[in-house]
């Protein structure tokens, strides 16, 4: 498989990868040997997996997401214009802010890495850490993803939530992460969303 991939690098612009963990550092290795820049939506790294794909980035250019729905950036920057109006209207002290996920039974990481990517928007706009293990976490049927924030101040609650209802929305923001990335092309390093959606 590793031969298959080299010989159809060899003509590639860009590598899109959705797999696991342990094929992904595989195929980013190969990439990088092909000079081939990444595109990754994999999720389920462990620290030292996720350094060993970011040293590929001194080579190539690796974009990284846990999530390329387009719907999950407005999520994103809806935390931060939220909590900029808490504080504004000194309600911030008095509220508190949970987040949970729902995902189908087969999905391996508990939390989601959406789940985790949300509570980083939470850390950056608020200060306050999510840890893992208070982030609520369900595994059913097949459920594609659902991500929840909830807003409470006591007398009144705020909620977020994105419902994944295809697989293909991932695709689809994955090809327009894959256009705005194309500009990193030749320039080696370690890209985020925020690089591209302002």
């Amino acid at each position: 498989m590793t031969s298959r991939l080299q010989e159809a690098l060899q003509n590639a612009d860009l590598l899109i990868e959705f797999t696991n963990p342990e094929a992904t550092l595989l195929h980013a290795e190969a990439a990088a040997q092909a000079q081939v820049p990444l595109l990754i939506g994999t999720t389920g790294f462990s620290d030292e997996q996720l350094e060993k794909l970011k040293s590929f980035s001194s080579i190539v250019p690796i974009f990284w997401s846990p999530n390329m729905s387009l719907g999950i950036i407005i999520i994103r920057k809806t935390i931060v214009f939220l909590w900029d109006l808490y504080q504004k209207f000194g309600m911030n002290e008095r509220t508190s802010i949970e987040i949970a996920e729902t995902h189908h039974v087969r999905k391996k990481d508990r939390p989601s890495g959406t789940a985790k990517l949300l509570a980083q928007e939470v850390r950056l706009a608020s200060g306050r850490s999510i840890p893992d293990d208070h982030i609520r976490v369900s595994r059913e049927g097949d459920v594609i993803g659902v991500h929840r924030l909830t807003f409470d101040s006591g007398s009144e609650r705020i909620i977020l939530q994105h419902d994944a209802t295809e697989r293909r929305l991932f695709a689809q923001g994955a090809l327009v992460m894959a256009r705005n990335f194309m500009r990193a092309k030749g320039k080696p390093g370690w890209y985020a969303m925020d690089d591209f959606v302002k």
